[in-house]
Parts: structure tokens; sequence; C-alpha cells
């Protein structure tokens, strides 16, 4: 579908610590408008104004919860692992009293603008329209480490979005440039540097004397103005659906409120929980460093009181999702999981070798 912007588009920048100083001197991101127009179908001559809030009108129901309330129980648990952690940057952005906004802005020039989420000093999720204009996610960028890193982004006027990927207290960074083409986000270049020699790796990737954007000079949107009865609705049955269920963003931010009770397995073992974790003398579960993969959250269990030999690993699995070789840290290998898919299920174990069957696998009683 050929997009064509009526007057505005706006603009961005991306990737965990994001820190913009950009520079504007015109080009991609000027407008006045929030829609875009759309030929009719069967007539050539005829065009309908369609706003970017209605476009992106599910992405905005999933966000403004968090941003707002850092309300997590509405984020659905088959998230991809990056668009969870992005939900969870926003998160992190309203627990140290953010105010997270948004905005549209055509970072390419292509007549249909992308969806930024987070200031413009600190972008924290980014969604482009496919071919088909419908919502899709980018990248994502926060305030806390993801794999020991962290990352900041700039966009410039060429359309490039580049991603600089770095660790506190090591100098090695990798420097990464994507863009958004033809209803596809896709990486350009990758490439390892030291920040021994540079703290900002642009030149790295032929950036070094190449403009960016000034988001500051776009407009920004607060989440409450954008609300109405169609999205607050939405919002709402997709958190009451929610709350029946396995809330693993919950959880991986400590409340353990979805799973309050006790699990038992085939074996006759038992765990309860409470809204604060494992009920337990010894033991809790590290959700510190946990993590979302393949739709389910794997974390582990270890003394409570910090210090001792750890426990094993522990996954939650809401229904419908599968159990993977991911919850190992060994890529060799595999699991079979032979559970009920059609229901909450949390397995733990320290391999995954003989222990998939349905009877290792905890269930929901009381």
């Amino acid at each position: 579908m050929k997009k064509k912007l009526t007057g505005f588009a706006l603009l961005s920048s991306l990737f965990l610590l994001t820190a913009c100083n950009a520079t504007n001197t015109g080009g991609s991101g000027s407008g006045d408008s929030t829609s875009k127009s759309e030929q009719v179908s069967g007539d050539s001559s005829e065009t309908e104004e369609v706003s970017y809030d209605e476009l992106y009108a599910s992405v905005l129901d999933l966000y403004r919860p968090i941003a707002l309330n850092g309300d997590t129980s509405a984020v659905p648990s088959n998230l991809s692992t990056e668009e969870a952690y992005s939900t969870n940057t926003i998160f992190e952005a309203n627990r140290v009293g953010e105010k997270v906004q948004y905005s549209y802005v055509d970072i390419n020039d292509d007549g249909s603008a992308e969806l930024l989420i987070g200031t413009p000093d600190s972008v924290h999720a980014l969604y482009y329209l496919d071919n088909d204009d419908k919502p899709v996610f980018a990248i994502s960028a926060g305030t806390f480490a993801k794999g020991g890193y962290l990352s900041t982004m700039k966009f410039y006027k060429d359309g490039t979005i580049y991603c600089q990927q770095f660790q506190r207290m090591r100098p090695e960074a990798k420097a990464e440039t994507y863009e958004i083409k033809d209803g596809a986000f896709n990486q350009l270049q990758s490439v390892d540097f030291s920040m021994s020699e540079t703290t900002d790796g642009a030149s790295k990737v032929g950036l070094g004397d190449a403009q960016t954007l000034d988001l500051s000079s776009e407009d920004w949107h607060d989440f409450d103005d954008s609300s109405s009865d169609e999205t607050e609705a939405s919002s709402s049955d997709s958190k009451s659906n929610k709350e029946t269920g396995m809330d693993i963003n919950a959880i991986q931010n400590g409340d353990f409120s979805s799973i309050a009770g006790t699990w038992k397995n085939g074996k006759g073992y038992t765990m309860t929980f409470d809204k604060n974790g494992l009920v337990s003398d010894t033991e809790r579960v590290d959700v510190e460093n946990s993590k979302v993969t393949d739709g389910y959250l794997k974390s582990s269990t270890g003394p409570k009181s910090g210090v001792g030999v750890g426990g094993g690993a522990i996954a939650f699995l809401p229904k419908g999702v599968s159990l993977t070789g991911s919850v190992m840290s060994s890529p060799n290998e595999k699991a079979d999981d032979q559970s009920d898919k059609s229901k909450d299920r949390i397995w733990g174990g320290q391999s995954l070798y003989g222990i998939t069957d349905d009877s290792y696998f905890f269930y929901k009683v009381d």
C-alpha cells in the first residue's frame, strides 16, 4: 500500500540509556499532523484520513497502563523477548519518575510515521507500520542492562538508526546501524570497537560527520491525552483477561500475585507462592536475573540469605507456551515438553534430560 503523510511526521532516538544531543537543520520529522491519507478501496480519486492514534491503537493500549501507573498486568505473555524487554524499560522509567510520552516521526521520510515511546532524550520503544499498515515492534531502549549490556541510540537525517551497545566497566562495545525500508526493519552494520579509543562509535560505521535529528522539536503526547472509550475498553478487557492467568511480566518485576497459591507436580512435590514470591524459609526466586524468552520467564532459585550454593533453573510457563532449551545455559540441551499446554505451569530442574514429561511440571491446585 502506497502511503502519503498529510502534513506532519515526528521523530525519535532509541536503545538503553539513550543520550541524544541532536542537531536539526531541516529534513525528516517536520510537520503538523498526526494522521495520514489513504486511497479508498476501489476509487483512486478518493482518500480518507486515518489517524496514527488509530493505526497504533493496540501499541498505545499496551503501554498506557505501564506509562501511567507502572501496571504490567495487561502485558501479553507471548511477546517476543525483545518486545517484552521494552515493556520493562517503560516500567523502569515510570518507577524512577520519568514522564513517558509518545511521538509520531517519519524517520526515513517515506510518508509513514513511526511511533516512538519515551522522551525526546530517552526513547524506550520504536514501532513502525508494515506494508499493510499494521504496527510492528522494531527495537527497545531503557535504563537497565540486558545481558550485561547498555545501549544508546540516535536517529540521523538520512533515516539511519544508530545503536551503541556497551558495558559499564568494560571497554568492549558494538556500533550498529539499522533502517526501516519497504515495511521492514533491517540491520545494516555491526562493528566491534573499544571505548578506550572512542566513547562514540558512530565514526566506526561512517556516521562521524552525519547530522542527527532534534527530537525536542517534535510534538510529544501524554498517554492520558490519547485515551478513548474504545481503547480504554480494549485495555480493560486485556487486563481483565490477563489477571485470570500467569503474568510473567509482573513476576519479573517482583509481583507474584497472578500465581499466588499452591502448585503441585506429578511426583507429589509442592511449592507455594504469595504476592511477594516463593513461600520458604530457605529459598527464593532470583527475579533480578530473570529473563523472558520464547514466551515464558526463565529464572533460578537460590538461598534466601544470598549466601550458599544456588538451586536450579525455574521456568514460569503461561498456557499455550512450551518449555524450550533456552531455559538452560547450555545451547545443546533440548526440551521435549510433554506438559498440558492448555494450563499455566511451572517447571524446575538442573537439567532437561529425562525431566520434561508431564509429571515434572507443577500445576496450580489451590
